[in-house]
């Protein structure tokens, strides 16, 4: 399930909030909203985010630990909404299998505001949703 990586090139719309990419007439520096890095881009969507490159060939499972680990809220149904709406996120896919356990132990970590080990207990969960 690692292995699944998210396809730049048939990305039509933003894979943080579901809005078309919109090209833009002439090429922007701008700042990937999950590195901080800066580059060049020919494209955004409506709401602004960007996503490099590097960013965006990483593993579904890499892109799903991202967003628990950036998210602030103790609300399960909305990261999970959120995650489950990406473009990104197949409907049926085996990824599943791993938000479901990411999204309850994110929020419990930020209920508890205990998120010093969440990356290693998302790291555990994703060995145990394998199959």
């Amino acid at each position: 399930m690692n292995s699944m990586k998210i396809n730049p090139e048939k990305l039509t719309t933003c894979i943080l909030c579901g809005d078309e990419l919109i090209r833009l007439d002439e090429p922007i520096t701008t700042q990937c909203d999950f590195c901080g890095k800066y580059s060049t881009s020919s494209n955004r969507c409506a709401e602004g985010h960007y996503l490099c490159d590097n960013c965006l060939e990483i593993p579904l499972i890499d892109y799903i630990k991202r967003i628990c680990l950036k998210y602030n809220d103790t609300d399960p149904i909305a990261l999970a909404v959120d995650l489950m709406s990406s473009p990104v996120i197949m409907m049926q896919g085996p990824e599943h299998h791993f938000i479901v356990p990411a999204v309850l132990l994110t929020c419990v970590a930020n209920s508890l505001e205990n998120t010093d080990d969440l990356a290693q207990k998302l790291d555990i969960a994703e060995a145990a949703s394998i199959f």
